[in-house]
């Protein structure tokens, strides 16, 4: 069974018709309790959308910053 590791909440403004550029910065550590960490894997949970809205998720980049 996967360990997750969860990460900040950020909000997103609503902008119908439009994008909206999210930037978070996050930890990720060499060692995640025993295990070495080989990879990652990025997830996003929605909240407040209509249930037949549509949401589009483009270009996700990382950057090591230290």
């Amino acid at each position: 069974m996967p360990n997750w590791s969860r990460s900040e909440t950020v909000p997103v403004k609503y902008t119908e018709g439009g994008w909206s550029m999210v930037t978070f910065i996050a930890d990720i550590p060499a060692q995640y309790g025993a295990s070495t960490v080989a990879e990652i894997q990025w997830g996003v949970q929605l909240e407040g959308f209509e249930r037949d809205g549509e949401v589009y998720l483009d270009d996700l980049e990382m950057y090591k910053i230290n």
